[in-house]
């Protein structure tokens, strides 16, 4: 059985709290060729119009609602499954993406129901507009695409063009969709110059992560571990790395106990009654 893949996100930011949900995904039993004769899953950049009621665009709050309808649905249809199968597995939200069909750069059974919203949350929250993506050679299309047919036979033609910004975004999409209502012209949002990292390197740039420092403080005496009498630095695959002084340190007896719990009877707290920082 197939599903759905999730890659990478890379939101598009519009007016009004307006979000294209932009997804860097693919079906699991579809590949493509790479590099050296070999293949891999395909995978590209669209959005993702199932999370945004059908639409290319949505604000964050009703995002996050279809979010839990998603879920409700997946749990209606687990208990109507349950009635008719006895040995029908129960819908838990630690396996959510089992239940959808969804896998978040990997198993399914590693994406929880906090996996997918928090997916959505955090593309909001970093999200680029149209202009942002641009002056980092990312550019947005929007295309039509049909099936076997010739636009010529439904009075159409093809459309194909690239906003420079939200309010032509916007625009354009009223525009092709008008254009192709009552078809079966399909119309598609991607992301052009998006190669692989590329995005990522881009948020790290723009959303770099925040170091977090550990406030040391002066103290009196402290715990540290022994091994042969020998001061422990690190356990090794093989044995152990050892100092000629006492190495780790830990405030209370409790905390050096944990560290040592499944070391071996060998391994032993020793108090060192001298001032230190930790």
């Amino acid at each position: 059985m197939s599903y759905e893949i999730i890659y990478d996100k890379q939101f598009i930011k519009l007016k009004d709290n307006l979000f294209v949900p932009m997804l860097y995904w693919g079906s699991s039993n579809l590949f493509e060729p790479t590099y050296g004769g070999r293949e891999r899953r395909s995978r590209e950049w669209s959005s993702w119009n199932y999370i945004t009621g059908g639409n290319f665009y949505a604000t964050k709050e009703e995002i996050l609602l279809n979010c839990d309808k998603l879920r409700q649905e997946k749990i209606d249809n687990n208990k109507d499954a349950q009635l008719r199968y006895s040995n029908w597995d129960v819908y838990d939200d630690k396996q959510f993406g089992y239940f959808s069909s969804i896998a978040i750069g990997g198993s399914t059974h590693n994406t929880s129901y906090g996996n997918f919203k928090g997916l959505f949350s955090t593309g909001c929250r970093k999200a680029l507009t149209i202009e942002e993506l641009k002056s980092f050679g990312v550019s947005v299309s929007i295309t039509s695409y049909l099936y076997k047919n010739d636009y010529d036979d439904l009075g159409v033609k093809p459309y194909n063009s690239s906003p420079t910004n939200g309010d032509e975004f916007i625009e354009m999409i009223k525009e092709a969709t008008e254009r192709y209502k009552d078809t079966d012209v399909s119309i598609s949002v991607r992301l052009n110059g998006a190669h692989e990292r590329v995005l990522k390197q881009i948020r790290n740039k723009l959303f770099p992560r925040k170091k977090s420092i550990k406030k040391r403080i002066e103290v009196n005496q402290f715990y540290t571990i022994t091994v042969g009498g020998r001061y422990f630095v690190r356990k090794l695959k093989y044995g152990y790395k050892y100092a000629p002084y006492p190495y780790v340190k830990y405030i209370t007896k409790k905390e050096a106990l944990n560290r040592i719990k499944n070391y071996g009877s060998n391994y032993k707290v020793e108090l060192v009654k001298e001032k230190t920082t930790i």
